[in-house]
């Protein structure tokens, strides 16, 4: 077997290369001793804790409260200018004791782990971030999607945006005032001291309260548009490969290989994991390897019945296909696609596409779904040429360039106008309705 050696704190060596040393079967024991002793002692001096985790800044309490319930294991304190090794180090540490873990488990300890996770550290958003959201883009993006929400037989509304952190997609550039009932609402993590359903309270720049809530099932239920913009993409999600013995789940486990600038690695699991069980693929699928998100599944079963017993409509918009893509688990670093999902974990943002199908599954019994469509075409079906058109008559001529350039980025197949794609949940009703966005502006 081999001996970890890098594994535990102040463990320095002068040739980080030879990271594993061969040792006999002898000391194995006494090793295994040693390890759980000091397992036992990052637990004593530094559980933080659930309600702890809870305070960590710009988490997504949606994704924060899944993972509570799957990964209550000890963190170490890290400080934030220490760098991904140690959270290579945790990882290293708790393969070595448990075995390969599933690639949702690497993704959710990469990107949410307390001290040292990518969405904990910094703001990762924006120009200084690893990559800009739509909205940053270009400002005929919100002018357009704030047309959506629209009733004619709703007064007031919620408005519930289900995010990874305070997002670039305001609520109030999405709705006027006059629309909001007495609180808008964000699903992100913010706590406050007291034991009330709403963890955060503020007050926004029209003076409308503004609730923050961990999860879906603590905010009010009444009539609410519901807006994912760019969530679902970073869940956890699952990979799974065909094989000469059927289905079998892909997990991470430790690289042994000195030559490769990797600690991980991926392997397909000899036996069926517990994942697996629930694991279910359409006859006609005929990929050898798939990708799914059970946590998004149970967001959107959440979300959909929500809509279904209480009212109102959803609008999900994010990279994602529609049941046809296999391998695209990829990272983000620096403004720039890396294509290794291990290097610089804690550093790179971690990514995979929303499979569509697989959401338009879920919520098929509660709502009736409409999309997905492309960005491109939704954009244009909510009438962004004539808003353009407007703002390059009111505006500097200097400012012509930016807007025009932003404009064709988000509809351009090229760029983004392809790989966006949106999708829209309403009640079931007997009229027959499609909302905005989803039919031609010549229809």
């Amino acid at each position: 077997m081999y001996r970890l050696r890098s594994t535990w704190p102040n463990a320095h060596h002068r040739n980080e290369g030879q990271r594993y040393e061969r040792i006999s079967s002898i000391k194995r024991e006494s090793m295994i001793r040693n390890c759980l002793m000091s397992l036992d002692n990052i637990i004593q001096r530094h559980f933080l804790g659930i309600k702890d985790l809870f305070k960590a800044p710009h988490m997504s309490l949606l994704r924060v409260s899944r993972a509570s319930k799957i990964l209550p294991f000890p963190y170490r304190c890290l400080s934030t200018t220490e760098t991904s090794k140690d959270l290579s180090n945790y990882l290293k540490a708790k393969i070595s004791l448990s075995g390969p873990i599933t690639v949702a488990d690497y993704m959710r300890t990469v990107l949410t782990h307390p001290t040292s996770g990518y969405y904990m550290n910094k703001d990762v958003f924006g120009v200084a971030g690893d990559f800009i959201t739509s909205p940053e883009i270009s400002q005929i993006f919100g002018e357009v999607f704030r047309q959506f929400p629209q009733m004619k037989d709703v007064v007031t509304l919620n408005l519930v945006e289900v995010s990874s952190k305070m997002s670039s997609l305001q609520y109030e550039k999405l709705v006027g005032p006059h629309q909001l009932s007495d609180s808008a609402n964000k699903a992100t993590p913010k706590l406050d001291s007291n034991n009330s359903l709403a963890y955060n309270h503020g007050i926004s720049k029209f003076n409308i309260p503004v609730n923050w809530y961990y999860k879906l099932e603590d905010v009010p239920s009444t009539f609410t548009c519901y807006i994912a913009h760019e969530f679902f993409d970073v869940l956890p999600v699952h990979k799974f490969q065909k094989t000469e013995r059927g289905w079998r789940e892909v997990l991470v486990d430790l690289n042994l290989d000195l030559s490769s600038p990797n600690d991980f690695k991926f392997t397909v699991s000899k036996s069926p994991t517990p994942a697996l069980v629930i694991f279910q693929v359409d006859e006609n699928d005929n990929r050898d390897h798939i990708e799914m998100s059970f946590e998004s599944g149970a967001i959107i079963e959440t979300l959909s019945h929500r809509i279904a017993e209480n009212g109102g409509f959803a609008l999900i918009a994010d990279y994602g296909h529609n049941g046809e893509k296999m391998d695209t688990l990829r990272g983000f670093f620096k403004h720039q696609v890396q294509s290794d999902v291990f290097l610089n974990p804690g550093f790179a943002d971690l990514t995979a596409d929303v499979d569509f199908k697989y959401i338009s599954k879920v919520a098929s019994n509660y709502v009736d779904i409409f999309g997905p469509t492309t960005q491109g075409s939704f954009l244009q079906n909510m009438g962004i040429g004539v808003r353009l058109k407007v703002l390059l008559q009111n505006v500097k001529s200097e400012l012509h360039k930016d807007l025009i350039s932003g404009c064709k980025m988000l509809i351009d197949p090229e760029q983004m106008g392809e790989r966006y794609k949106f999708m829209s949940f309403l009640q079931k009703t007997e009229k027959d309705y499609t909302p905005a966005g989803f039919y031609s502006l010549g229809n």
